[in-house]
């Protein structure tokens, strides 16, 4: 054989080769996923693990109710075969509501007295109003600290509040109303003595009921701590107030402790096979506010996450599997961020991936649209083949709109924070109808039990198939 055809001969054994790896390579794309293991979920007893939850009350960080929670969550971590199940505490700057009387009573001519024949109008806390995030204490012992009612319009200026000095701040909420720290702040500095927030914009569908809201004032607020109480109403008592101002005064006793307390992070394992050193991390906050139950927000996710412990324990993984449940969310990611850097290097230097679980429950007669986003966008494709494969095999599935998308994770609104800010790819997933959040209507007749499994699936399938 002469050295041409030796070449051609080569050549043509080249292109044999080139073609098959490229019709391997086309193969094994048009076959990704098809392997792929998509895991069970029991709804109906994720909604048990919400009852028994919910049974506790609401779970307000550094409460009895919250330490309950996690110890529940931590029994079930136990019973379904997790290692290194612990309720770890964290001392943060917390808040206890202890108790709060709001009343409307009527004064007579000049507004020196009260009126000796009126009966005061007593509001409803948590209906009628709620108190924001390290509120103040107000000790009322008589008529002398009676509040007269000073509407301010949005508040959006500093200048807005001097009129309240030594009085009832009412500011009809708008969208250039400020966020609580810069209202709690204003109102310092123009020696108000009370906040009201007039629900006029949020929770229309409820009718303007009150919202909690934290206040972030208080991690940063040089010396001590004023007792400024600050709360929001509903639209109804706003108006009543409003109405009344010119005859009518505030009446408040209202006992607020702000300090050092224990919060609790729930945490099980699923230890790997082979990089025991290497996580695969699930949490949600378990702690809710303390107005309402919290079913959407957060006892569903919690609930899920509990739930994916008995379904991935069933694999065994070559990674480990680690599962978080926080406290302190609400008051503004205490939890996380406490556990985060009491286990920093840890977490920095191994674990792989953390899938955050905050209020994933679609109510189906408000919306079916279901959100998972993750930081890396390469893995959307596969997270879409997963979704759908788990749509084929649960056709009932079909009625939501899930939509998966790319999102770094890098804001401040939920537990994921820590972990992306450490530059540690996160996924999210929530879902809608939810007009109850942070409102004593926030109850698990809002649960729909089938779409707890949405996230659940599409978070534990990836897990398999990365981590097993």
């Amino acid at each position: 054989m002469n050295r041409k055809a030796i070449i051609a001969l080569t050549i043509a054994a080249l292109l044999v080769v080139v073609v098959v790896v490229a019709a391997i390579g086309v193969s094994s794309i048009m076959n990704k996923g098809k392997g792929l293991v998509i895991i069970d979920f029991d709804c109906a007893k994720c909604r048990g693990h919400l009852n028994s939850l919910e049974a506790n009350g609401p779970r307000m960080a550094g409460s009895d109710s919250e330490q309950k929670g996690a110890e529940y969550i931590v029994s079930q971590f136990q019973a379904a075969g997790l290692k290194n199940c612990q309720v770890e505490t964290f001392s943060c700057p917390l808040f206890q509501v202890n108790s709060a009387e709001v009343s409307l009573v009527k004064y007579g001519p000049l507004m020196r007295m009260p009126s000796p024949l009126a009966t005061p109008q007593t509001f409803v806390h948590m209906q009628d109003y709620v108190l924001q995030g390290y509120c103040g204490s107000y000790h009322w012992s008589n008529f002398m600290d009676d509040l007269r009612i000073v509407d301010i319009g949005d508040g959006s200026t500093a200048a807005n509040y001097t009129p309240a000095q030594g009085q009832a701040a009412l500011i009809d909420t708008s969208a250039n109303t400020p966020k609580n720290p810069v209202v709690f702040q204003y109102a310092n500095d123009a020696g108000v003595r009370a906040i009201i927030l007039h629900n006029l914009v949020q929770g229309a569908e409820d009718g303007y009921i009150p919202i909690f809201k934290t206040n972030t004032a208080y991690f940063t607020w040089p010396g001590t701590w004023p007792d400024i109480p600050f709360m929001m109403v509903s639209k109804d008592m706003g108006d009543t107030l409003v109405s009344a101002a010119s005859n009518s005064k505030l009446r408040l006793n209202i006992d607020v402790t702000s300090g050092p307390m224990d919060l609790c992070v729930a945490v099980g394992e699923i230890p790997g096979s082979e990089k025991t050193d290497q996580y695969y991390m699930l949490g949600a906050h378990h702690d809710t506010v303390y107005n309402g139950p919290g079913a959407v927000d957060n006892t569903c996710g919690a609930s899920v996450v509990t739930q994916m412990a008995w379904e991935l324990s069933k694999y065994k993984p070559k990674y480990t599997i680690r599962f978080c449940t926080f406290g302190g969310e609400e008051e503004g990611l205490l939890g996380s961020e406490a556990y985060f850097a009491a286990h920093e290097s840890e977490l920095v230097n191994h674990v792989k991936w953390y899938f955050n679980f905050d209020m994933p429950n679609v109510d189906i007669a408000r919306g079916n649209s279901f959100d998972f986003t993750t930081a890396e966008n390469s893995t959307v494709p596969l997270l879409n083949q997963i979704k759908d494969k788990m749509v084929e095999k649960t056709p009932e599935l079909k009625k939501y709109q899930i939509n998966i998308t790319y999102d770094d994770g890098k804001w401040e609104g939920s537990d994921q924070w820590p972990f992306a800010s450490h530059d540690i790819p996160v996924t999210n997933s929530w879902g809608v109808g939810s007009y109850e959040y942070h409102t004593y209507k926030d109850d698990p007749s809002h649960i729909n039990d089938e779409s707890l499994q949405l996230a659940g699936r599409i978070a534990g399938s990836f897990i398999v198939h990365e981590a097993c």
